[in-house]
């Protein structure tokens, strides 16, 4: 038994994610009981990782999780999509594995039509591929229409005045959606984590500690409107630059004390970051003549590989700058041995 460091009842253990396992995460914690783990990790954690941009990084990574399957490279291309102009109808894109390749597939489509002589018919339109289910589909619309089915020889007839017509780089209309629902709670989760693994069983008793588990377990979307924290793209986070430099496989997490303030920041990949809050009593944690605690911590993850660092944050910025030194540049994010 544990005291959850979410519901801060004394429950058995779960492992968990710090960073989702979906992204690659590897660093992890069993202080989080299987009820809050199912619960946060469906509502929250599916929030960040099936963010699309995300998702897309997943996707090109080959980063499966549990699901034991990645997401599809091409999945933002893939799905049905609707021919714009005069041709009209719709197109089912899918992504061939073997060729590396999309494919379009017209989708069947039955319209009422006017010939020039006044006549009224009922025209159908499938993809070539699908030539062999026209005799099917016209008595399916007979049907449809309180009509009797045509014999073997009349559906010949028709299909006799089958015609092609190929359609050159078609202009199609898709649309996307793109949810940022907790977000927010899904960065400050993971901050809230970090906290608890770099600080100790004392931040549990920290008042904006309980304020934060509260908040990121209540299911209004705007619950953590109020507290402290910069959650955004990577590239308008301020915190990991000129320092670390972005890489598309790496997390990166590093805590401060700034001002008798905890603050942690976390970069997911080079796409997203945040900035959180985590205590306004540092002295809770260290000794205020110290410059640089050793308490402070630094984490970088290779979301690949499933390799990590873990090491203080004053051991890291003497690397950066040691390096600086000898080479003005600024070191990789991660040594080589990730």
């Amino acid at each position: 038994m544990m005291r959850c460091i979410f519901c801060s009842k004394e429950r058995p253990p779960s492992l968990e994610h710090v960073v989702p396992l979906a992204i690659g995460g590897s660093l992890t914690t069993d202080r989080v009981c299987e009820p809050c783990n199912s619960e946060l990790g469906s509502r929250v954690d599916l929030a960040l990782t099936d963010y699309l941009p995300i998702r897309v990084r997943r996707g090109e990574l080959g980063l499966a999780g549990n699901s034991r399957k990645p997401p599809g490279r091409f999945e933002l291309l893939t799905g049905d999509v609707e021919l714009v102009g005069e041709a009209g109808g719709r197109l089912r894109v899918t992504y061939d594995e073997a060729t590396n390749k999309l494919d379009l597939h017209r989708l069947y489509q039955a319209t009422d039509a006017i010939t020039p002589d006044g006549q009224k018919i009922r025209q159908i339109v499938v993809d070539a591929r699908d030539k062999e289910k026209v005799t099917v589909i016209i008595n399916r619309e007979r049907k449809r229409h309180g009509m009797p089915p045509l014999s073997d020889e009349e559906l010949a007839i028709e299909v006799s005045k089958l015609s092609v017509n190929t359609l050159v780089n078609p202009t199609v209309r898709m649309n996307i959606c793109v949810s940022y629902a907790y977000l927010r709670h899904a960065m400050f989760k993971i901050a809230y984590e970090l906290a608890f693994l770099w600080l100790g069983e004392s931040y549990l008793d920290d008042p904006l500690a309980a304020a934060l588990r509260t908040a990121i377990c209540k299911p209004e979307v705007g619950s953590l409107d109020s507290f402290h924290g910069f959650v955004g793209p990577a590239a308008d986070c301020e915190a990991f630059s000129p320092f670390w430099k972005p890489h598309q496989s790496h997390h990166l997490a590093y805590s401060q004390e700034k001002a008798g303030n905890v603050v942690i920041a976390v970069r997911i990949f080079d796409l997203y970051a945040a900035v959180v809050l985590v205590s306004t009593d540092a002295a809770r944690y260290f000794d205020g003549s110290n410059a640089h605690p050793t308490e402070l911590r630094f984490v970088a993850m290779d979301a690949v590989s499933g390799n990590k660092m873990e090491t203080t944050f004053a051991e890291e910025v003497h690397r950066i700058v040691t390096t600086w030194q000898a080479t003005r540049t600024f070191p990789s994010p991660v040594p080589d041995l990730l």
